[in-house]
């Protein structure tokens, strides 16, 4: 639901939208233990069939308003907010085998995993133009999250050993952001200048607390059980100049950023106390040069610095059970990635674009996979595997992108983009690690217009062998959509009806490699949906005068959105 209205100095607007699925997924996991890292002599095979189904229910709430003081300046303020809850229902069957294939016990799992998500969000916004040549916009955000996860695993084996373990955990997650930034542009003649200020605080509060099932009584499981601390503030300054001459076209600019944070681990009897702080400044360049040889041909090139923070969540060292002989743990030590990129464009009649582009990243952070080498039992052919993100090197990519937006016929619009990637990856994890692989894609979207208000759609992608993480490889997937719409109610109102990947081939198959380990892994989602949906635009036309941003937007994504 979009609603907007607009009476005298006054704007103001409510969106509201309401989500409720039920999805399920299959994997199956073959994981096979290696005695040396040759991998020729297998010593245990760990077999493990899962199937996940979820109920989830998402409302999401935003309204403002926008006071036009004058012709010249406005004010605004925008209140948004998000509640999801998603209940986690599993089971998974984990077969021991012996290197021959032969079984010699089952553990069946079952587990619970209920999670809440809750955000709300205030911007207060301001936008001034002095005259037709100098602006100034200032943005100011709060936001608050509260993420509750509830956990509890059961272990059942019942063979010539029985037992039932149970497990149960509690980790709720804090976290507030305040932002604020400042944007002014100014025109000098043919040049365009442009400056800026933004500083952000974030503050992340999150606790784990395990336990066990011993003799009918929960008891706490400290080697588990943890709290950790996160307080981080970042400064950033930058100014841009943008200039047109004859035929070229120059964008330069500049930005600094200082940040500073700190990290404290609270421990237990088990778990030791722990705290560090760093800060870190850096420069960020960028150059865009086009250069218009006529109406048909220009060439573009483009380089600069950028920076990826990892995600907050990732930053948490607590570990996440994902079954009895899986973990997944957050890696406080984790530090930014830093990438230099530069491409080249050749564009001809806005119908079909050609680039070739180099990028270059230090400090890479991976998915690692890694054998839980602390495990009190003496088996190291069936260690727990854990994951988690680390810095683990540099990775080289080089790209062929090419582009066409075409109409073989009045009716037909044709938009496909193929891309040839060879990436290249320097690191060290449990040795020096050097891997490189040559990958491709495609994606293809056509429209059709047909009489009478029909149209259609149909589109699909495909991706070639990829890997992404320095010690996992996937296999091809693609999928195909197709769509179908109709203008009804004199063009106010439409129906529409979609089905995704119509030929249910859109899976996760791969491989991932450890020191002594390889597992094999298939994962299909519920991703063949078909939707049919009604949108009706009523009221008065208008114009929307005030741009709605959120100047938190990149703390926002490293949070994510709970899904």
């Amino acid at each position: 639901l979009l609603m907007n209205y607009r009476t005298g100095s006054f704007n103001f607007f409510l969106n509201y939208g309401a989500n409720f699925n039920e999805s399920v997924i299959n994997m199956i996991a073959r994981r096979t233990y290696y005695n040396e890292e040759a991998k020729q002599n297998a010593l245990s095979i760990l077999e493990q069939p899962f199937f996940n189904k979820t109920f989830g229910k998402t409302h999401s709430l935003r309204t403002g308003m926008d006071y036009y003081i004058s012709k010249k300046t406005t004010v605004g303020i925008a209140l948004a907010g998000t509640a999801l809850s998603r209940d986690n229902d599993g089971r998974n069957i984990a077969r021991w085998m012996n290197g021959n294939g032969t079984i010699d016990s089952i553990i069946n799992t079952t587990s619970d995993n209920f999670t809440k998500w809750k955000n709300a969000t205030v911007n207060l916004n301001l936008r001034h133009s002095f005259n037709s040549t100098r602006e100034l916009s200032v943005d100011v955000d709060f936001l608050r999250y509260e993420i509750r996860n509830q956990q509890q695993f059961e272990n059942r084996r019942n063979d010539t050993t029985s037992y039932i373990e149970s497990n149960a955990g509690t980790l709720p997650s804090d976290l507030q952001i305040v932002s604020a930034k400042s944007d002014y542009s100014q025109q000098f003649g043919e040049l365009q200048w442009e400056t800026g200020w933004k500083s952000s605080r974030i503050s992340t509060d999150n606790l784990a607390d395990y336990s066990t099932l011993h003799g009918g009584t929960w008891k706490p499981d400290l080697a588990k059980s943890n709290h950790f601390l996160y307080t981080e503030n970042i400064h950033a300054l930058y100014t841009n100049f943008h200039r047109k001459f004859d035929k070229w076209d120059l964008q330069s600019g500049l930005r600094y950023e200082y940040t500073a944070y700190k990290a404290n681990q609270l421990g237990n009897a088990f778990v030791k106390d722990s705290s560090f702080v760093r800060n870190y400044h850096n420069l960020f360049p960028s150059v865009f040069l086009t250069y218009t040889a006529d109406s048909s041909n220009s060439i573009t090139i483009k380089a600069g610095r950028r920076i990826d923070r990892p995600p907050f969540q990732k930053l948490n060292p607590f570990l996440f059970i994902i079954n009895k002989y899986t973990y997944q743990s957050g890696n406080p030590l984790i530090l930014p990635q830093y990438t230099w990129n530069v491409e080249l464009t050749h564009m001809f009649k806005q119908m079909l674009s050609t680039s070739i582009s180099y990028n270059f990243t230090n400090d890479y952070f991976s998915q690692i996979f890694f054998e839980d080498s602390t495990a009190i039992s003496a088996d190291t052919s069936r260690r727990t595997i854990i994951y988690t993100d680390g810095n683990v090197g540099r990775m080289q990519n080089v790209g062929l992108t090419v582009a066409a937006l075409l109409a073989p016929a009045k009716w037909w619009s044709l938009n496909a983009q193929a891309n040839f990637t060879y990436k290249r990856f320097d690191g060290f994890i449990w040795n020096t690690y050097k891997a490189s692989i040559s990958q491709f894609n495609i994606n293809m979207n056509n429209q059709f217009r047909f009489n009478k208000g029909w149209a259609a759609e149909l589109s699909g992608f495909f991706i070639g062998r990829n890997q992404n993480d320095l010690q996992e490889i996937l296999d091809p997937t693609g999928q195909v959509s197709i769509g179908l719409s109709k203008q009804i109610l004199k063009n106010t109102g439409t129906l529409r009806f979609t089905l995704r990947d119509v030929f249910y081939t859109q899976d996760m198959e791969g491989w991932t490699y450890f020191e002594k380990v390889i597992e094999y892994f298939r994962l299909q989602r519920d991703s063949r949906v078909a939707t049919i949906s009604f949108s009706w635009r009523f009221g008065k036309a208008m114009k929307q005068t005030v741009k709605r941003s959120n100047g938190a937007e990149d703390e926002i994504n490293r949070v994510g959105t709970g899904n």
